[in-house]
């Protein structure tokens, strides 16, 4: 499912030189991020704050045919390919919510086992082993995706305590010991790259 936002460069947008300036992309193809996931029928605020699900980024693109200035008009293309299934996990927890009426045991949760509760730990591992063997994949225990999960939100550059809370630690300290070696590297690729950009 593809989905088009279009957009006036407002002043706001430019620079001293009155061009929109790099950054500042990013900021406008996450406003599109976020009108395809409220087009998709996604309430937003309630989503992420109640459920504490991540639908990240995982790859953009710009082009920079010519410079953008006040009062252009955009169009950016989002294709969220996680949309069509969450649309189709909503459809089919909304029939088994039906089925069960009352007897459904968690309706504010989004991913629940057949009858609305919660997964059972060793059942999830399972399925998530049985899905890796089919595709011919390392084998792996399910709580590695979150070690994965936390390298890949250190190295984006997202702040401690956003992390933390993901992750659900009380306070950063523990988010920086358990992944101190991922800090570590991710403190020396920002280094390196403030050397190159100095010309070191």
């Amino acid at each position: 499912m593809s989905f088009a936002y279009s957009r006036t460069i407002h002043f706001a947008d430019t620079d001293a030189a009155g061009v929109v300036y790099f950054a500042r992309y990013l900021s406008i193809c996450h406003e599109a991020y976020e009108e395809a996931l409220a087009a998709a029928g996604i309430d937003i605020k309630n989503f992420f704050s109640a459920t504490g699900v991540m639908i990240p980024v995982s790859r953009s693109e710009t082009k920079y045919l010519r410079p953008l200035v006040v009062g252009d008009k955009i169009l950016v293309n989002a294709q969220p390919e996680l949309f069509d299934l969450l649309k189709a996990h909503r459809t089919w927890q909304a029939e088994r919510r039906l089925a069960f009426g009352v007897a459904w045991e968690q309706p504010e949760q989004v991913f629940t086992n057949a009858t609305g509760g919660f997964y059972n730990g060793v059942t999830l591992n399972q399925q998530f082993k049985k899905i890796l063997r089919k595709n011919d994949m390392p084998d792996l225990h399910i709580h590695d995706l979150r070690h994965a999960t936390a390298s890949l939100l250190i190295n984006a550059g997202l702040p401690v305590r956003v992390i933390a809370d993901h992750l659900g630690h009380r306070s950063t300290q523990t988010t920086e010991n358990v992944y101190a070696h991922v800090f570590s590297e991710s403190r020396a690729k920002a280094a390196d790259a403030i050397s190159i950009a100095l010309g070191k």
